[in-house]
């Protein structure tokens, strides 16, 4: 037996684990009603640097076999409650955020800089949706599987390109 399946195992473990700390370490979940009317968020604006459009984050999510979630992700946009803001609408600490109640996501537009990669953004899309479709604003939950499924196929959609 060679030494490198444990270790590749532990790779993988360590970048789902390294994703899921830094899309909960900035991705300002929450949720709960507001006036998400003054968001001032606009459609997509493709001029920010690192911009990847949501329809190549649920293109992953659809290659990652998460239908359910890109379906969800597709109605949201549809619906027009996917908002990109800017500081200070959302403080900029923030990737986005869950309004769970209006089903509402605002991704703010620091996090392009942050995540300039089109899956980690997708990582953080996918976080804000667990929340909508599991109305949680905690962390816990059989839900979160997703998120470390998702980073598990990003893994070796990076090692196998």
């Amino acid at each position: 037996m060679t030494s490198s399946a444990p270790r590749s195992a532990r790779h993988l473990w360590l970048l789902s684990v390294l994703v899921t700390v830094l899309s909960l370490t900035f991705a300002g979940c929450g949720g709960g009603g507001g006036d998400t009317g003054s968001g001032g968020g606009n459609t997509f604006p493709a001029s920010l640097p690192n911009y990847h459009a949501p329809s190549e984050w649920i293109a992953l999510l659809e290659a990652a076999g998460l239908q359910e979630y890109a379906d969800l992700g597709n109605q949201l946009i549809r619906d027009g409650k996917v908002k990109v803001v800017m500081p200070p609408t959302l403080d900029a600490q923030f990737n986005a955020f869950s309004w769970i109640t209006d089903r509402e996501i605002w991704i703010n537009a620091p996090m392009f800089s942050r995540y300039p990669n089109a899956g980690l953004q997708a990582t953080i899309f996918l976080h804000e949706m667990i929340h909508i479709k599991s109305g949680e604003s905690s962390h816990t939950g059989p839900w979160w599987a997703v998120q470390d499924q998702f980073a598990a196929y990003c893994q070796s959609r990076t090692q196998n390109p």
